[in-house]
């Protein structure tokens, strides 16, 4: 009993902590309507053979309605975003989806609700490809599962991956994930999708990670000392959008001044907005003050950087670019 509470612990870490919808949201990927933009990305396979989940998953949004999906690289890992507007309140919304994923054979059981009954299948469900409820509120709705490195067939199988993992390395056990957020939107509910397909590679995510191939940003310079979080592109659509997240000791005016003299060495220019905000600081007293923020323009590029205090020390700087 006490090794499966630590494989299920893992597991709820591992739906919290990965929930990229979240990132995608920080970082604009959504405007207002939820909507992004059209991509040419194809993974669905049209065949008469055997389905992956992924495949079951993207049949199941496109039968509801969503977009196509825009693809996105984060720190080395793609990642897939879709919405769509849907009638009806989000518990009712939450409904129609557990039944198409049931209806595609990704769920084996439509799940409305969370109780000690279907827990267990839920949970079983949730890591090896499903889709099942996460929170659930009459407002707000989070639907979230990953897939298994090894076999799901049984619990024993879920136990024997664990137990060979050891706790070295937790995330090598899910190799993907899928996210839904169901939120009502005045007399309409949003639907906003995320998920990657087997191959996501978690030790990507974890800040400072040694591992190639983690998307670093040669245009962006990382300031110095700081730890990159995240990296988060733009690949399929036809615009520009790269967004960095670091993590540093230097308080703001340190990391704004770094980026004034970078910037300033790889051609880009202070914007008049930048030149007007350096002047009001320090006569006059304006909400956010605390955070130093810097526009750039080179090229018909534009960066922004931001550069706030982190509440548990340090100071969190984050760029992006765009078009």
């Amino acid at each position: 009993m006490n090794t499966r509470k630590a494989f299920i612990n893992v597991c709820k870490l591992a739906l919290s902590g990965a929930t990229v919808a979240a990132i995608a949201f920080a970082f604009g990927v959504f405007d207002h309507t939820g909507e992004v933009a059209t991509s040419d990305a194809d993974i669905l396979a049209l065949n008469f053979g055997d389905r992956t989940s992924t495949e079951k998953f993207v049949a199941g949004l496109k039968e509801l309605g969503h977009d196509a999906p825009q693809v996105y690289n984060l720190n080395g890992n793609q990642v897939f975003f879709s919405s769509a507007i849907q009638d009806g309140e989000p518990l009712e919304v939450m409904e129609r989806y557990q039944r198409e994923f049931y209806e595609q054979g990704l769920n084996p059981a439509i799940y409305t609700d969370i109780n000690d009954d279907n827990a267990d299948e839920m949970f079983k469900t949730s890591v090896s490809g499903g889709v099942v409820p996460l929170v659930v509120s009459p407002d707000n709705i989070l639907l979230g599962g990953m897939e298994s490195t090894g076999p799901t067939k049984t619990y024993d199988d879920l136990m024997k991956n664990f137990e060979k993992n050891k706790g070295k390395a937790p995330w090598k056990l899910f190799d993907a994930h899928r996210y839904i957020e169901i939120n009502r939107d005045g007399e309409k509910t949003l639907v906003t999708s995320s998920w990657s397909d087997k191959g996501f590679d978690y030790a990507k995510m974890i800040p400072g990670a040694k591992i190639t191939d983690t998307n670093t940003d040669v245009e962006v310079p990382s300031c110095p000392g700081c730890l990159r979080l995240t990296n988060f592109s733009d690949q399929g659509g036809k615009s520009t959008y790269r967004n960095n997240v670091f993590w540093g000791t230097a308080d703001v005016a340190q990391q704004a001044k770094f980026y004034d003299q970078a910037m300033l060495a790889r051609g880009w220019e202070p914007t008049e907005s930048t030149q007007i905000m350096d002047k009001l600081n320090g006569l006059v007293e304006f909400e956010g003050q605390d955070g130093v923020m810097r526009e750039y323009v080179r090229n018909g590029e534009h960066m922004q950087v931001l550069a706030l205090p982190d509440p548990q020390g340090g100071t969190m700087t984050h760029t992006v670019v765009t078009d």
